[in-house]
């Protein structure tokens, strides 16, 4: 006697196949699977008008169900000190790349390649908590292959506590693609530390790029590779732009929609949970 029915893994688990029998009037696709279900039995995805485009619902086998102030708040308070940009100390550039490594492809690797060697003096740290020796052994091989010198890669997987202290160990984030990382967008954010993106046409490709339009640094977004190593160059390159986005990114987080109140965000999601109630018992 479900009315409304929210799936919030998609095909990250195997429970999704159950929508296939309807078990519910109305189903809806929320946060745990960035894209489309394909399946006509789920009625709608709830998103925001930056993730899911007006222009690009087609795409959808599911109806954008847009929440006003977006898709997806940020409730954590208890956040580390920012530290200061550690080129001051490390005397280089680090760009960090936080996300999945079941994200990296050979688009992430020539890209990174390329900074490096645009920007000479600068390192890329790899950072996760589970970094296999195969894995690291992997990244090394598919780096050295576009004539990346060892030296000039870290791979690190210490544990900190909080965790949102690995992020002070990178000047500039870096955002895969096509696999966005939103909540990695925020986070890094919430320490100061910038994130350029890549920006396509699929939910899953504009996570942090939603973040930077979200805080008003749309600058940050790339629409092509080349300008994804542009404006990582460029960032690379202005010390002081970089010092001002360490003491601001904090701050343009907390104005923002991310930070509406819990309240706000569920009065929100109960006026479309009514709205596609009503349309549906008002449906021939």
């Amino acid at each position: 006697q479900i009315d409304i029915l929210i799936d919030l893994g998609g095909y990250t688990h195997l429970k999704t196949y159950a929508m296939l029998y309807k078990p519910a009037p109305i189903i809806i696709s929320y946060l745990g699977y960035l894209n489309t279900l394909g399946m006509k039995e789920v009625d709608y995805i709830l998103t925001d008008r930056y993730t899911i485009p007006e222009d690009k619902a087609y795409l959808y086998t599911e109806k954008p169900l847009y929440l006003d102030k977006g898709y997806q708040i940020f409730a954590e308070k208890n956040l580390p000190d920012i530290q200061e940009c550690p080129y001051k100390t490390n005397g280089y550039i680090t760009f960090g790349s936080f996300n999945c490594t079941s994200k990296f492809n050979d688009t992430n690797f020539f890209i990174w390649s390329k900074l490096l060697e645009k920007v000479p003096d600068s390192k890329l740290l790899i950072y996760r908590t589970r970094l296999s020796k195969n894995m690291i052994k992997y990244f090394k091989t598919k780096l050295e292959k576009r004539g990346v010198s060892l030296d000039r890669v870290i791979f690190s997987s210490r544990t900190y506590s909080p965790h949102y202290k690995a992020y002070s160990l990178a000047d500039i984030s870096l955002d895969p693609y096509p696999f966005s990382g939103m909540s990695i967008a925020i986070e890094t954010a919430m320490m100061g530390v910038p994130t350029i993106t890549l920006v396509g046409e699929g939910m899953q490709s504009r996570g942090a790029g939603r973040i930077n339009h979200i805080i008003g640094l749309d600058e940050l977004n790339a629409s092509y590779g080349d300008e994804y190593i542009e404006k990582a160059v460029s960032l690379a390159n202005d010390k002081p732009k970089l010092e001002k986005l360490r003491k601001e990114l904090r701050e343009k987080i907390n104005a923002s929609d991310l930070r509406q109140s819990a309240v706000e965000f569920t009065r929100d999601l109960e006026d479309k949970y009514r709205k596609v109630w009503s349309d549906f018992i008002n449906s021939p």
